[in-house]
């Protein structure tokens, strides 16, 4: 008897990143769904209803922590994996992720490969958040950000 395969929802505004994930010889032993909004994510969650979600964080209509709260809110979908992908791996974005039950924070850009490889470990039971790198910085200590923010002396 032929085991069904596993269903992953990938929700990223970047159609060419997308294409090249499904188009991937790695994407055969996976059925793919694929949105491009929050909204569209949404329906899909509920009617696809996948085994992981990769989600872009700033995905169009709908926040990627949003995203991820609602499937944990979710009885049907409660317990799929959540990778949620960003090019500003800011520690707030870690903090709030992992405290929602999130897998992994993937920091853009990353190869089809790279992707795989974290979907892999994810279905063999291995997939653990690594720690934010050191290098990634708090939000109040980005350059753009020190004049607007008040001081911690204040």
């Amino acid at each position: 008897m032929q085991q069904a395969k596993k269903r992953i929802l990938l929700a990223d505004n970047a159609k060419e990143l997308l294409d090249s994930i499904i188009k991937s010889k790695r994407a055969l032993p996976f059925e793919i769904e694929t949105a491009a909004t929050g909204p569209t994510c949404l329906e899909k969650i509920t009617t696809f209803k996948p085994d992981l979600v990769v989600v872009e964080f700033m995905l169009e209509g709908v926040h990627g922590i949003e995203i991820l709260q609602t499937i944990r809110n979710t009885p049907s979908v409660e317990e799929a994996g959540f990778i949620l992908t960003s090019y500003h791996c800011l520690s707030q974005n870690f903090d709030s992720s992992t405290l929602a039950r999130l897998d992994y924070l993937l920091e853009k850009p990353f190869t089809p490969d790279r992707l795989f490889n974290l979907i892999e470990q994810y279905f063999a039971g291995g997939l653990k958040p690594d720690p934010l790198p050191s290098s990634q910085k708090n939000v109040k200590d980005l350059p753009h950000t020190k004049s607007s923010l008040p001081s911690e002396e204040s």
